[in-house]
């Protein structure tokens, strides 16, 4: 499920989906940063089905591996 927050900062609504980590967008409007970030899930999940996601213990950051 997505969710919108407007960034005042920003000057501009965020979009994310919480159970794809690092997968967001933004728009002028809700509606547009909702559509961008169906465009960045679809990209992400084929970024994921392509490589395998590996913890990097050391720093706390993900790595990405080439899948088998």
């Amino acid at each position: 499920m997505a969710r919108n927050t407007r960034s005042a900062a920003d000057e501009c609504w965020i979009a994310d989906i919480p159970d794809l980590r690092y997968c967001s967008a933004h728009g002028p409007t809700p509606q547009k940063a909702l559509k961008e970030v169906m465009v960045a899930k679809e990209l992400w999940l084929e970024v994921a089905r392509e490589y395998v996601w590996c913890p990097n213990i050391r720093s706390g950051h993900h790595c990405m591996v080439p899948g088998q």
